[in-house]
């Protein structure tokens, strides 16, 4: 190879490589100014999931609700127990979803996504956690807990209601001990929706009407359309 095709050969790849920077840069800022604007206006993107017609279940508002490009929509409904101090959108992430109470948090993704993971510990009765490797977060279920699915709209959502711990950020992370249901809505055309509703009530206070009540999970779940 001449010196001049050596020349032009690692411009080329020096203006690929800058290219490639400069759009992981503009993907950064645009992720980080959709978290900071996703606490202050978080019904717009909240707002995408819900049925026609319908409102927030009732006690629940949007919290938190931003989009990360070409990855998922992140939605957290329910009341912040705790003001938050903290401007940097990633402090107040982490803050709101450890202080809402009871929370749903959502994960709609934006394009096809499969999880054979998820879908085994929802139906497996003898796989007592899950480690949903994207966030780095830890399921744990009760031998109480109870599975199932059933229709809805154009697909179907498997779930796990159970007395059991969320830990944050790994096995040495933030502990949340509570009543949840984690489910997963598969649609039709490929896309799905992740979802977990917690409350850290003592167990004997969420029996019935909350995350371990299959009925009153399929009632909060009536006012979403997840695959429409």
């Amino acid at each position: 190879m001449n010196k001049k095709a050596c020349l032009f050969s690692c411009l080329g790849c020096g203006g690929i490589l800058s290219v490639v920077l400069v759009a992981m840069g503009i993907l950064t800022y645009q992720t980080f100014q959709q978290m900071s604007e996703g606490f202050t206006s978080p019904g717009t993107v909240a707002s995408s999931v819900l049925a026609d017609g319908e409102t927030y279940p009732p006690g629940y508002a949007a919290v938190v609700g931003f989009g990360i490009p070409f990855s998922f929509d992140f939605i957290m409904m329910g009341e912040v127990q705790t003001e938050i101090q903290t401007e940097d959108p990633f402090e107040k992430l982490a803050v709101s979803l450890e202080n809402t109470d009871p929370s749903l948090t959502l994960l709609k993704m934006k394009g096809a996504y499969n999880d054979p993971q998820l879908e085994s510990f929802l139906k497996d009765g003898s796989q007592s956690s899950f480690h949903y490797a994207q966030f780095n977060v830890l399921f744990h279920a009760d031998d109480q807990a109870q599975r199932g699915f059933f229709g809805h709209g154009s697909g179907e959502i498997l779930y796990l209601s159970t007395n059991g711990r969320v830990v944050l950020s790994g096995e040495q992370g933030s502990t949340l001990q509570g009543a949840y249901t984690l489910f997963y809505s598969k649609c039709s055309d490929g896309r799905a929706v992740l979802g977990l509703w917690f409350d850290q009530r003592a167990p004997d206070e969420v029996v019935e009407g909350g995350p371990v009540d299959p009925n009153a999970f399929r009632e909060m779940v009536a006012y979403f359309s997840f695959c429409p």
